[in-house]
């Protein structure tokens, strides 16, 4: 039986862990086979930038001005709170957790997600394609002030009858699941 394997787009999480030996490495190709940890620290910076520019690219690619449903559970100092929002680029989606320092897109058998944590805690938030009835749906709902629904019917409704997973991997890269 296959499992289905997580496609991580970008994390800065392990910053250490993931660049240290390939900076070292990098170094020694450039003739210093000792270099100090603040030199290591800037390269590992310098590369992680790089690497955040392409992932935002291809994210901002993969949006493309369609309509996509955030939700999942925020943490903060006195506890987890569920939220969603629906958005149509990245910076939207980082909006929503611009107090987060770091950051992680994967795509897990299809699903797209975004971890990201900050002082207070971890927010794990699923990123889904609103389908065209979707949209109208939400928009229906947003525009009347009077409908009595509230917002946790309406999430249930967008989730059960009018989203489709985004397959980033697939899409993006040609990762099967």
């Amino acid at each position: 039986m296959n499992k289905a394997k997580i496609s991580t787009i970008y994390s800065n999480y392990d910053l250490w862990d993931n660049y240290e030996k390939d900076v070292r490495d990098a170094f020694a190709e450039e003739g210093n086979d000792d270099p100090s940890d603040d030199a290591i620290w800037d390269r590992i910076y310098l590369w992680d930038q790089d690497s955040w520019q392409c992932a935002k690219d291809d994210i901002e690619k993969f949006l493309d001005g369609k309509k996509w449903l955030i939700f999942g559970v925020m943490e903060r100092w006195n506890g987890k709170f569920p939220g969603w929002e629906v958005c149509s680029n990245l910076s939207d989606i980082l909006r929503m957790v611009s107090d987060c320092d770091y950051l992680n897109f994967f795509d897990d058998a299809g699903h797209l997600y975004f971890k990201c944590s900050h002082h207070d805690g971890t927010n794990i938030l699923e990123i889904r394609q609103l389908t065209d009835r979707g949209v109208g749906y939400y928009e229906r709902w947003e525009d009347h002030w009077y409908d009595k629904r509230d917002a946790a019917y309406i999430l249930g409704q967008l989730l059960t009858y009018y989203t489709k997973l985004p397959r980033f991997a697939k899409k993006m890269y040609g990762f099967e699941k």
